[in-house]
């Protein structure tokens, strides 16, 4: 049976109508760092939404991955 794991992204350095693209704080940042090492040996594909705080939020999960993560932009 497949597995789907679900990872709102990180703490983002501005509020939700502040900007409108924030990038991560960085407690946001060491956040996405301990996603990826808690999900790296999990496996599986690694989407994100084009905004940069969910593209730096799979950015450290690519990178200890390898590979790329896919941007989806319906997500």
């Amino acid at each position: 049976m497949p597995v789907i794991r679900i990872v709102r992204h990180a703490e983002p350095a501005a509020a939700w109508g502040d900007h409108d693209d924030p990038e991560l704080s960085p407690l946001g940042r060491a956040q996405a760092t301990a996603a990826a090492n808690l999900l790296a040996g999990a496996g599986g594909l690694i989407y994100s939404s084009p905004l940069a705080r969910c593209r730096e939020t799979a950015a450290p999960l690519a990178d200890l991955r390898g590979e790329a993560p896919t941007i989806v932009a319906a997500v």
